[in-house]
């Protein structure tokens, strides 16, 4: 389930527990029930397919082409389905431009703190010593052969630029033409502006079909890293490493997040009175 804006935590509670109780009743019909878990404990039962859908079906051809890149030195895992049966609670805050690279910093060293405090992603049945397995399934997939588009930031940034800098550095790995989505191998997105043309597969009647994409700057709108924190093209930071919680604990994960990102954007109002203070009071007289 998504919300949209709110500025009030308390309302978004309202509305969930109006969605949830409804739901629940439907699915229970059919013996189905959500449940506030990182990974479905059922999955091996479930018809674990992807939404029939361009996008989805591309983005199932892309963590399924993983035994091709054997030349790699990097693990592989063998759930390309993982995100039919795995489930995050994410929360996206408007951020002001100038406080982006403080939030990504601080947030980024507070990405192992997070993994312990919100661990609720068991794969029963195999590898039940890990008690998150999601960032697993994610950096350990296709998303992960470069490794700028996952995980954590591997730089403290000082300002904007570097972030855009950090940007140029990630891959793109598809794109959209004419209602069609387009896979491709990873390639850096500032690489790919450079090429004429590059050979991607689309999916019709039933099978893959080789394509020749010439690449625009336009593009960059098909460039979705899996980072644990990345900018969206709303204007907003979205969090999205954090396994599903327990239906009783829904909002604490956007808690959280809220409650870190007031503080730090206190804080820099804070620094900014300052330093503008400190800066008038030691200007010579006229």
């Amino acid at each position: 389930m998504s919300f949209g804006k709110e500025e009030n935590l308390f309302e978004i509670q309202k509305r969930f527990d109006v969605y949830y109780r409804y739901l629940q009743e439907i699915f229970r019909l059919y013996n189905y029930t959500l449940m506030g878990m990182g990974i479905n404990p059922y999955r091996v039962y479930n018809k674990n397919e992807p939404i029939p859908n361009g996008r989805y079906r591309m983005l199932y051809h892309h963590l399924s082409s993983y035994p091709m890149y054997g030349n790699l030195p990097m693990y592989f895992h063998s759930y390309p389905k993982f995100g039919m049966f795995s489930s995050a609670s994410q929360v996206q805050l408007y951020a002001n431009y100038n406080e982006l690279p403080r939030i990504l910093n601080v947030f980024s060293e507070l990405e192992p703190i997070k993994a312990v405090l919100f661990s609720n992603s068991v794969l029963t049945g195999d590898h039940e010593e890990y008690i998150c397995c999601r960032d697993i399934f994610w950096e350990n997939s296709t998303h992960g052969i470069n490794p700028h588009n996952i995980g954590m930031y591997n730089q403290k940034f000082e300002n904007v630029e570097e972030i855009v800098n950090y940007i140029s550095t990630t891959s793109i790995y598809c794109v959209e033409r004419v209602g069609e989505y387009i896979n491709f191998s990873p390639i850096l997105f500032s690489d790919y502006l450079k090429l004429e043309g590059i050979v991607g597969e689309y999916y019709e009647n039933g099978r893959y079909r080789k394509i020749l994409v010439q690449p625009s700057v336009y593009d960059i709108e098909y460039l979705r890293t899996f980072k644990f924190e990345d900018i969206t093209y709303l204007g907003t930071i979205e969090f999205r490493s954090v396994c599903c919680q327990p239906i009783s604990d829904s909002m604490v994960v956007a808690a959280f997040h809220l409650g870190i990102k007031i503080i730090l954007s206190e804080q820099n109002k804070f620094y900014r009175t300052t330093k503008c203070c400190s800066e008038t009071a030691i200007q010579p007289p006229s």
